[in-house]
């Protein structure tokens, strides 16, 4: 039996079958060295790759929300950038409104609200930074303020230690008049048109701990009809412990000045602190004690004082010279306009 099974299933040229060697050569089919034709163990056929599914793009709908007396006219432009190419924009209408940017790819792009108008400001980030995942919708808010010609905005930066907790005043107005509003520590506040006095050409931060100090408290202002005008305060605090040391010089030579002897001034002081700071402290009988503050910077003998702020006239700054414990102090022709007196301060054990 096994002799005849291996005859029947082999396929020598030249014979003929019978029957059941037909149906064997159906089911097993030949090949040209007589074995069956089709896979095998030591020859498998590979499965037909299959393409991988593309990515599902991802979208991004972008509302933009006006207040304000005045809207841009034109509307704004939405753009949004993805990779080195250029820009996908698109515009929406003065009044704001909501727009879609389909088909965009999953990963880290950019969205920029343009085209705004000189009196129209973005509440917020821009450009800001946004992630689209595959297959899901992002949606991104801007809030624009448009108010009417000749608003000022004003904005307060504080930093360091021991911040003013009360926050600040801030005065403006006019060679006849003038408001004041109060602010926080780190805060801005618009102002209208209809809000300011006639003629409002300044405005003045007041109001800072005595641990605070700001450069530049004083502004010129120029309001114009078409555009927002931009205030910015800058507010720099020091530790308390550090404000309440130092190396004192009391004045000794006698006051003459007209302004001084109205303020009833009893005494008066620099205290060089630690941090690079000063303070010009005056004890007066009439108004209590008032300083000013300032950065000194020490060379051999010379000591050159910066106050901070300044008033129309220009900068306010000294230059005093040191001999032993005596420190002579020399004042720039505005702070002498200002009734400041050159005089000489000696060091307190």
């Amino acid at each position: 039996m096994r002799a005849q099974f291996r005859e029947l299933i082999g396929c020598p040229a030249g014979r003929t079958r019978g029957l059941a060697v037909g149906l064997l050569l159906l089911a097993w089919g030949c090949d040209a060295s007589n074995g069956p034709a089709g896979p095998s163990p030591q020859d498998p056929v590979a499965p037909s790759p299959q393409n991988p599914s593309p990515e599902v793009p991802g979208i991004l709908e972008v509302s933009i929300s006006t207040s304000g007396t005045r809207p841009d006219a034109d509307g704004y432009a939405v753009a949004v950038s993805v990779g080195a190419g250029d820009p996908s924009l698109q515009t929406v209408g003065p009044m704001g409104g909501t727009i879609r940017f389909p088909d965009l790819p999953s990963g880290t792009h950019s969205v920029r609200l343009e085209s705004l108008a000189p009196n129209c400001s973005v509440q917020g980030g821009n450009p800001r930074r946004i992630t689209i995942a595959a297959g899901a919708t992002l949606q991104v808010g801007f809030a624009v303020f448009c108010p009417g010609p000749g608003a000022i905005l004003l904005k307060t930066i504080t930093t360091g230690s021991d911040l003013d907790s009360d926050g600040y005043i801030i005065t403006y107005g006019s060679s006849s008049t003038s408001e004041e509003v109060t602010i926080g520590a780190s805060d801005s506040l618009w102002i209208s048109e209809e809000d300011l006095p006639p003629g409002v050409d300044w405005a003045a931060l007041d109001g800072i701990a005595g641990n605070c100090s700001s450069p530049g408290r004083w502004r010129t202002l120029l309001i114009r009809g078409d555009t927002t005008t931009r205030l910015e305060f800058a507010i720099e605090c020091m530790p308390w412990a550090v404000y309440n040391s130092g190396i004192v010089y009391e004045r000794v030579s006698p006051h003459s000045s007209g302004t001084l002897s109205f303020h009833d001034t009893l005494s008066e002081r620099y205290i060089l602190l630690s941090n690079g700071k000063f303070r010009l402290q005056f004890v007066s009988g009439n108004y209590g004690t008032f300083e000013y503050l300032g950065r000194y910077h020490s060379s051999g003998s010379t000591i050159s004082f910066a106050f901070d702020g300044s008033n129309r006239a220009g900068p306010w700054d000294a230059v005093g010279t040191l001999r032993g414990d005596s420190l002579l102090v020399q004042y720039n022709p505005v702070m002498s306009l200002a009734d400041f007196e050159d005089a000489v301060f000696v060091r307190s054990p």
